[in-house]
């Protein structure tokens, strides 16, 4: 009996360290693909770092999740989703801005994403609520942009689409689908729209990057959808 015990007992404490082994080396995997965007973005020009701005939000919600909830929670694996979805959406960014200088790093970062999607089975999924976690990133941050020094247009015409994002996202929720890829073209141009605007705040300074988030969610999600 004392054996049995004795046994259970390393058995426990051999699973745990080896959960931590998988932990660690999921959080180091994502933690090098941070310094490569920090090193791609350096020969990458302003006005195209937006969606570098984007995976590399999305990489540090992956991490975030991992070291809140686990490695094999679901709401991780959601994450894991989103980055996926993310990167594989980005394939024809990086080959638009892709030149000799940073043609290593972006193949390491894509080996890294490779590897991940293979521990994880990523690719085994077919659901997915990319449009929902898209535009809920792009509400919080005009949110946030609304609260700042911007021009009395600007924040008009963001009001105005507040009852819109609430829409969308109540119908994203339920998922990626026919009538959520319809509700989220629409929110795309509506998006798209405020460029003129976006770009005349983002002028003043310190909503720079902010409003560089919200042009590459957009870009994103447009090419994600086809649009």
């Amino acid at each position: 009996m004392i054996k049995l015990k004795l046994f259970i007992l390393i058995a426990a404490m051999f699973s745990q360290n080896l959960s931590a082994t998988e932990t660690d080396d999921a959080v180091a995997k994502l933690t090098s693909q941070l310094t490569l965007i920090t090193k791609i973005k350096r020969f990458v020009d302003t006005q195209d770092q937006g969606r570098l701005i984007v995976l590399k939000n999305s990489t540090e919600q992956t991490i975030t999740a991992i070291k809140t909830n686990g490695l094999t929670h679901t709401k991780t694996l959601n994450q894991y989703l989103n980055q996926f979805v993310t990167y594989k959406t980005s394939t024809s960014y990086f080959s638009y801005i892709n030149t000799a200088v940073i043609a290593p790093d972006v193949k390491s970062l894509y080996d890294i994403m490779d590897a991940i999607t293979k521990e994880r089975g990523l690719d085994d999924f077919t659901f997915n609520k990319m449009t929902y976690n898209t535009f809920s990133q792009m509400h919080l941050l005009l949110q946030e942009l609304a609260k700042g020094n911007i021009s009395d247009e600007l924040k008009s015409a963001l009001a105005n689409i507040t009852v819109d994002f609430g829409h969308l996202l109540a119908t994203a929720n339920s998922g990626d689908n026919i009538p959520t890829f319809k509700a989220g073209a629409e929110m795309f141009h509506k998006i798209e729209a405020l460029y003129p605007l976006l770009y005349q705040a983002a002028s003043r300074g310190p909503v720079f990057d902010l409003i560089l988030n919200v042009q590459g969610l957009n870009e994103l999600y447009g090419e994600y959808a086809g649009i």
